[in-house]
């Protein structure tokens, strides 16, 4: 019982560590549905660069599923077009058969509208271009899944081998179960649409811009409070009229010399400026929180940079939010993976165009422990550890106490 007591202490001592840094609670949505909550840079900045340690809960701690969407990747919009059909005859007992004209020139998939049911149904479908002989494309198909909790319908994708017929004919088989409402069987067309990037400005803790006439390098030292997304940067250049630079684009990296640390260059990227082109330069994963530009000027005079600004992809999680609940986001929990929600394999059938979720504010838990440090012994790490060190020793001895019992019992 010992032993048991000091394990449960010791596992509660440890999820404490591991506990969720940074909160964010959402304003109370107007309407039920699905919204869009924009992460802003300072959330993005207290959690993993691949933003998996993000979860949202309601008021009951209950996990709410959600998927990312960038503003930068194309989005599929879909249109459905039904085909006209021709004779819809049903046999009782037995099959239910609806005849339809094919108003395309190909096809290799169709989209059969039917009215929410929990029913299986087996289907046979044919092909023709006269109605009166008929070709086999699908025997004994299958449909299923034909519900939707948001709609009285649903729409069902069923492939087909790549057909010109100007006639086809499903037949679903009735004989085990009662027909289905089929209301319309067409084609979804799919229009691809690529929506202009939003972008949100880093704040940053400290740009320092010198010159070094001897090497003939203009340098500029960026540094940022905490790690940051960087997906651009962009440089507001007034003078001279006329230039093209080369830059250079790295991180100091400590590195241990025989007991002595040293700093040295960790190139990251190399880049041009030029007068005729905007000079935003595009970063790929550049997640960080210290770095250095250099810029080689050759034999001119240094640029006059007037601005450099940090710019960040906007990036919003997709979830559907009640009226009547209030949500919060946590983030920060570094031992956290990529959750795994059902609503991902869905994203492709909600709106793009969904109304936002604000975010009202951000606390960090870190920044409060942070005050009572000098005061809670219990919350730094070297209590964690000494816990655990303590705990090993308690593990030796019960063992060796059990162990020197069973010999006296035997």
């Amino acid at each position: 019982m010992k032993l048991n007591k000091f394990l449960i202490l010791l596992l509660s001592i440890n999820s404490l560590f591991a506990q969720m840094q940074t909160t964010a609670t959402l304003q109370k949505v107007a309407n039920s549905g699905f919204h869009r909550i924009i992460l802003s840079p300072e959330i993005r900045s207290y959690s993993k660069q691949d933003l998996s340690d993000i979860r949202i809960f309601d008021a009951n701690n209950i996990e709410l599923p959600y998927f990312i969407m960038a503003d930068n990747t194309t989005n599929q919009s879909s249109n459905f077009e039904a085909f006209t059909f021709i004779t819809k005859k049903t046999i009782p007992n037995k099959s239910s058969t609806i005849l339809f004209k094919n108003s395309k020139q190909s096809v290799n998939e169709i989209v059969a509208s039917i009215s929410n049911t929990e029913v299986v149904k087996s289907y046979n479908l044919s092909g023709s271009d006269d109605q009166n002989e008929w070709y086999g494309l699908i025997n004994k198909g299958k449909l299923d899944n034909l519900s939707d909790p948001t709609a009285s319908s649903v729409f069902k994708k069923i492939a087909i081998p790549n057909t010109n017929y100007k006639f086809l004919k499903i037949e679903f088989d009735d004989t085990k179960t009662l027909p289905i409402n089929v209301l319309n069987i067409g084609t979804m067309t799919y229009v691809s649409t690529t929506e202009k990037v939003v972008q949100e400005k880093i704040a940053t803790k400290k740009i320092k811009i010198t010159e070094d006439p001897i090497q003939k390098l203009t340098k500029i030292h960026i540094a940022l409070d905490r790690p940051q997304q960087i997906n651009q940067i962009h440089f507001s250049i007034s003078e001279p009229e006329y230039y093209i630079r080369k830059a250079t684009l790295y991180k100091n990296r400590k590195r241990k010399y025989k007991k002595k640390i040293t700093n040295e260059k960790e190139y990251l990227a190399d880049f041009t400026l030029n007068s005729k082109l905007n000079n935003t330069i595009s970063l790929f994963n550049f997640f960080e929180k210290d770095f250095y530009i250099e810029i080689d000027n050759q034999d001119n005079t240094a640029l006059s940079i007037d601005k450099l600004s940090l710019l960040q992809d906007q990036i919003a999680l997709i979830a559907k939010l009640d009226s009547d609940k209030k949500y919060i986001i946590k983030t920060g929990n570094k031992n956290l993976t990529t959750p795994v929600y059902d609503i991902e394999n869905f994203k492709s059938e909600i709106p793009n165009e969904l109304p936002e979720a604000k975010v009202l504010k951000v606390s960090h838990e870190k920044n409060h422990n942070a005050i009572n440090t000098a005061t809670s012994f219990w919350q730094k790490p070297w209590f964690m550890w000494m816990c655990i060190s303590v705990g090993a020793i308690v593990l030796f001895y019960f063992s060796a106490t059990l162990v020197k019992d069973m010999k006296n019992n035997s």
